[in-house]
């Protein structure tokens, strides 16, 4: 069932919706009231977007949509999900003001200035190039498909997604804790002012929230030294979500453009609805057992593999949202639903297969969360590569293969940045001798 469809059985059934809404809401609230910090973490995002997907399973099912073996399915593989995510203690509002010896390099406001100068060069590089080359994303039908006729520049985009979180996390690291001149903070409140633009004409409705989820972060991983600053942030962050909505809601408007057959609002709540889009695309009529599964492997962890050079790209499965949008539609556009764990899961893994699948990546998920934040919260560079990982691993439920691939940027990108910070640091700062 593709998305016009799915509108008509939307509209037909809508009361029907609500009620399978209602109870996803309420499932998800008992399960998860504990584990919430504030709207800005990751982590509430993603139940977020899962409930409207749950709800989208559920209301499938109830409508006689889809078979007794998907709705199974689903409900084994988001249960396996939840468990391997509760296997570790979870993270909560008292453990993250527990005390911790702090780790700070000689010499780490000058390193840490090089590398937001590094940075700071390469995203805008790269920023101004994407939006030379490809074409600004606001301003495009799809901003999804935005390189996918770039003549190769899709390593623009892979660079930037790693580059964009960096950079505002060093800006946060900067504003709070640097003590620097004037003219140093001048420049970087003009970087921030640019970076703010750069999002806005990205044409993502997510980017903003980027902005919060890694302000948040570097509160959480540094409460025990800004408790009044995380408390403040706690209590503004009502004003913040009605103003990334009203933000959210120019930019539907502005992609929408002079197009009179739906209206904005009516635009974004069916987008939050289609976050489960997966499900009416693979569900319905059998869909999923006509998409080969192929090699699982390569379909995780292809990107890295295509990048080293260690398998052809021919030989790379298209992502599987994407093979799914090609089953329904005939075009050239790079677009398609985000392939779920339950969906990926099935599809590469089978029955059961998925549901070890499902446990794993919750697992995962969980111990980056709940164990890595206290390993890696004591130094600057800790907080940061935990910053970049905690975004992707939060994805991991929506799309494991676009996490996976972003993971694996961030693993072949961070350690070129840092190289260049050193070379940078012992070429233009020699007699600072360096040692941890």
């Amino acid at each position: 069932m593709d998305w016009v469809d799915f509108g008509y059985l939307l509209n037909d059934k809508l009361g029907a919706y609500l009620i399978c809404l209602g109870v996803s809401i309420i499932i998800y609230f008992l399960i998860f009231r504990k584990l919430y910090l504030s709207f800005l973490d990751p982590l509430i995002f993603s139940l977020f977007i899962s409930v409207f997907g749950f709800s989208v399973v559920i209301f499938l099912s109830v409508t006689d949509k889809i078979d007794n073996i998907y709705l199974f399915n689903y409900l084994l593989t988001q249960i396996a999900y939840w468990i391997g995510f509760f296997t570790f203690k979870q993270l909560n509002n008292k453990t993250i003001f527990t005390s911790y010896t702090e780790k700070i390099f000689k010499d780490q406001n000058t390193l840490i200035k090089f590398f937001f100068l590094i940075v700071t060069f390469f995203y805008f590089i790269f920023q101004v190039a994407s939006f030379t080359l490809v074409g600004i994303p606001l301003f495009m039908s799809s901003h999804v498909d935005t390189y996918s006729n770039s003549g190769g520049l899709g390593f623009l985009g892979r660079f930037l997604d790693v580059l964009k979180p960096m950079e505002i996390f060093i800006l946060c690291y900067l504003f709070i804790f640097s003590k620097e001149n004037f003219l140093f903070r001048g420049f970087s409140w003009t970087v921030m002012g640019l970076v703010v633009i750069s999002l806005l004409l990205s044409g993502s409705k997510s980017q903003f929230l980027l902005m919060g989820q890694i302000l948040f972060i570097f509160f959480i991983l540094n409460a025990t030294k800004l408790i009044q600053r995380y408390k403040l942030l706690k209590k503004i962050e009502k004003i913040t979500a009605v103003a990334g909505l009203f933000i959210v809601l120019g930019m539907f408007a502005v992609q929408i453009g002079e197009r009179q057959d739906t209206s904005v609002f009516k635009a974004f709540l069916f987008r939050l609805v289609a976050s489960g889009d997966v499900y009416h695309f693979a569900y319905v009529k059998h869909t999923i057992e006509h998409i080969d599964g192929g090699n699982a492997m390569l379909a995780l962890f292809g990107n890295i593999l295509g990048t080293l050079r260690l398998v052809p790209r021919e030989n790379i499965p298209n992502p599987l949202g994407l093979t799914l949008f090609n089953y329904y539609y005939v075009s050239d556009t790079i677009a398609g639903p985000n392939a779920r764990i339950n969906v990926f899961g099935y599809v590469y893994f089978g029955f059961i297969g998925s549901i070890i699948f499902s446990y794993l990546i919750g697992l995962f998920a969980g111990f980056v969360r709940n164990k890595l934040f206290f390993k890696l919260r004591s130094s600057f560079f800790g907080q940061l590569f935990f910053t970049l990982l905690y975004l992707q691993t939060m994805n991991m439920e929506t799309d494991p293969s676009a996490a996976v691939a972003n993971i694996e940027n961030i693993l072949l990108i961070l350690p070129v940045i840092l190289f260049l910070m050193f070379f940078g640091y012992f070429i233009f700062a020699p007699r600072n001798k360096y040692y941890a």
